[in-house]
């Protein structure tokens, strides 16, 4: 996956070099908004590989030694 995004990311670089400088503002809020969507995705597999990690069970069994017990 690593070498997917990198080979996206060079790709993108190399159309970059040949931008024309027309558009302004609205092509930049463009790109915001296409970096906070990346940044969404990388939060998302972080969460993924979280819950694949520690599975339901032991993360209830965890928040039983955290919290203390209301009884």
């Amino acid at each position: 996956m690593q070498l997917g995004l990198q080979r996206h990311q060079l790709l993108a670089q190399r159309r970059l070099r040949d931008v024309q400088h027309i558009g302004g503002l609205s092509q930049a809020a463009d790109i915001d908004y296409f970096h906070k969507v990346f940044q969404a995705a990388k939060i998302q597999v972080l969460h993924s590989r979280v819950k694949t990690a520690m599975p339901e069970q032991d993360a209830g069994q965890l928040a039983k030694k955290v919290l203390p017990d209301s009884s």
